[in-house]
């Protein structure tokens, strides 16, 4: 006699998951960096202009 089978269970795993997932912790990473990196690179002996440079381009890199 054959066992009866219990229902797939949906799984939250769902490609729309997984993108919104991603767009968060990106969205909140460079929140973040936003008051962190510039810490980190003036504690490197970085000028405001390298800070400035590389703040622009990871708000850039962000948006896209």
């Amino acid at each position: 006699m054959r066992s009866p089978r219990r229902p797939a269970r949906p799984t939250i795993y769902s490609p729309a998951f997984v993108l919104a997932f991603l767009a968060n912790f990106c969205f909140f990473s460079n929140s973040s960096a936003f008051f962190l990196l510039p810490l980190y690179i003036k504690s490197r002996q970085g000028t405001e202009a390298a800070i400035g440079a590389i703040m622009g381009m990871y708000s850039g890199a962000s948006i896209i």
